[in-house]
């Protein structure tokens, strides 16, 4: 707006539209001195409607809870739990309602990434891929099946593969415990399987800052920093203060990779 009514001046003051152009400009920039850095933070991220957003998201849930061919009870309590935290009750009714609609139909998945990938940030679409990992791994395994789904969702979102192996790494492990490597529909596992697909090694840990082992000291700090500023929660505050929890949750296992990584090394 600033800039409009600097434009607007310029061309009534000098008469000429190059001026009225260089106004404009010189107008924002000044507007731009005196813009709360918060402010500048979520005129920067912010790039798709919440409503959007959350559709989308529950259209990526149900093919997820699909993928196998079972819905479970302990899926959707997590879907209802996230929703509760990140829309309060009325509208997590009101949520959980439409994706009961969107079970029942059949969407053509490949339109809806493209232009969920369109209207969102890299973090939103990071947020979006934590998010159903952590749905498919709600009870404690990840089937064949499911992976599939939510690495062809990845995909067509535009989601780099070496952000998608980060995002992985994060939930199935050191050694992919996790993971029913079988394609089992089978949601059952001994307790000493399932504390596996939580356990970390450093390699997995290498995994998380998309990076090898053989990595200098120096390359690691500028993985961490890369992905730090990628997987910040101020990038999706807009969102709602759940959903910026939601991805300091994740934000905190990137550091805690990078904290073994450093101690590993004896790196300062």
């Amino acid at each position: 707006m600033v800039g409009i009514i600097f434009a607007i001046v310029g061309y009534i003051w000098f008469g000429s539209i190059w001026a009225a152009i260089i106004c404009y400009f010189i107008g924002n920039f000044i507007a731009g001195l005196f813009t709360p850095p918060e402010e500048k933070r979520q005129r920067q991220y912010q790039t798709v409607n919440p409503q959007t957003y959350t559709h989308d998201l529950l259209i990526f849930t149900a093919a997820v809870m699909k993928a196998d061919g079972h819905l479970y009870k302990i899926e959707l309590n997590y879907v209802k739990d996230f929703l509760l935290h990140n829309l309060g009750p009325e509208n997590a009714s009101s949520a959980l309602h439409d994706l009961k609609d969107i079970l029942q139909e059949e969407y053509d998945l490949e339109k809806v990434c493209r232009s969920f990938s369109r209207s969102t940030n890299s973090a939103e679409r990071l947020l979006m891929l934590r998010f159903l990992f952590g749905l498919a791994n709600s009870d404690g395994t990840i089937t064949d099946d499911e992976l599939r789904t939510i690495k062809y969702i990845s995909d067509n979102c535009g989601i780099p593969y070496m952000h998608y192996e980060s995002v992985k790494a994060m939930y199935l492990g050191g050694y992919y415990g996790g993971y029913n490597q079988g394609g089992s529909s089978s949601r059952q596992r001994s307790s000493s399987q399932r504390s596996n697909s939580s356990s970390y090694t450093l390699d997995n840990d290498y995994k998380i800052l998309e990076i090898n082992p053989s990595a200098t000291d120096d390359e690691v700090k500028k993985a961490y920093r890369r992905l730090a500023k990628e997987h910040h929660p101020d990038r999706v505050a807009h969102l709602g203060e759940d959903m910026r929890k939601a991805a300091e949750e994740k934000f905190t296992k990137l550091n805690q990779a990078y904290e073994r990584i450093k101690a590993a090394r004896g790196m300062n």
